[in-house]
């Protein structure tokens, strides 16, 4: 997804060049993560979709807080269903004094819709 223009810091819409969301998103997926050049990302959930000739504005849950510009955003992703891909994990504890701990875990997405 690619946004087309800015976003305030109090608006609940996010505009991106059309792709279709309107008509084939709506009801599959929902979750958004938005992460900008700068490390900041946000979670959101799409709330609606509407076409306007070569653009898409996408109404979000929950606005962003701060201002950002459309040349600020590295990428905008789905967000997709996932499990653990194994049925345990393992816990390294290096330290107790500092509270140190390693954790691998791999998880695997699930090719499926969206929970209401």
């Amino acid at each position: 997804m690619t946004a087309v223009s800015a976003i305030a810091s109090t608006s609940l819409t996010l505009t991106i060049a059309a792709i279709g969301v309107s008509r084939f998103a709506i009801g599959v997926r929902r979750h958004l993560r938005i992460e900008l050049f700068d490390g900041t990302v946000f979670y959101r959930a799409l709330i609606a979709a509407v076409q306007s000739g070569a653009s898409e504005a996408l109404t979000l849950d929950a606005v962003l807080g701060q201002d950002v510009q459309s040349a600020d955003i590295r990428q905008i992703n789905w967000m997709i269903p996932a499990r653990l891909a194994a049925d345990a994990i393992e816990i390294a504890h290096w330290t107790d004094a500092d509270g140190l701990a390693i954790v691998a875990a791999e998880f695997a997405g699930v090719a499926a819709e969206e929970p209401v």
